[in-house]
């Protein structure tokens, strides 16, 4: 009969199985008491860093945009005039139809927008989280708001943003490829009307 012949205790060599941790599957981080104001001021900074000029030189196009597009009030709330489908500071368009809720300019900003701070691996803010679930009314959320998701479409989307700066781009040709996104027609040239009009009252009054 052969006996089992005994191991040694001190030279047994235990294999440790290593244990991956589980991905997360969490799509969403969720930023809790982070305020708009703080969220913006870093989509600010990550504005200026990838495309330079301040933050004032931004605001500036940005007020320059939202006199165009909301027929001069600069109201966040602003409906488009006539029934249509934008909404908001930029009249980003909203449709209500589920069926069609990828398809609105909203609905792209706003996924553009997670996109962006998933990338980034930054916590996501709860309207955010909740404008993603539905489709997106720009017109019921506050400037601040409308502003981050503004950075984040045109930092995610296509064309150079920073070409709004360039004193060798032309603004309104910027405006009609990559926000209003149709020819170039009679509603370009009022862009560049207004928003030169806007520019020029701006740039001879001091910012408060």
């Amino acid at each position: 009969m052969k006996t089992k012949k005994k191991t040694d205790p001190k030279k047994l060599k235990i294999r440790r199985r290593s244990i991956k941790p589980e991905p997360m599957y969490e799509p969403y981080r969720m930023a809790g008491e982070m305020s708009d104001d703080k969220i913006l001021e870093d989509s600010f900074k990550d504005l200026i860093a990838e495309k330079g000029g301040t933050r004032g030189d931004w605001e500036d196009k940005f007020e320059a945009i939202a006199y165009h597009e909301t027929g001069k009030t600069m109201d966040p709330a602003q409906k488009q005039v006539g029934g249509g489908p934008g909404r908001g500071l930029y009249q980003f368009e909203y449709l209500k139809d589920p069926s069609k809720l990828d398809r609105s300019a909203a609905a792209t900003a706003v996924n553009r927008a997670v996109e962006r701070f998933n990338d980034q691996g930054r916590q996501i803010p709860e309207w955010l989280f909740k404008l993603h679930q539905e489709p997106a009314d720009f017109s019921r959320l506050s400037k601040e708001k409308q502003q981050i998701l503004l950075i984040a479409d045109k930092l995610q989307g296509p064309g150079d943003f920073g070409d709004v700066l360039s004193s060798s781009k032309d603004f309104s040709e910027w405006w009609r490829k990559y926000h209003h996104k149709k020819d170039k027609g009679p509603k370009a040239k009022k862009f560049k009307k207004d928003t030169e009009e806007y520019l020029k009252f701006r740039y001879s009054t001091p910012r408060i």
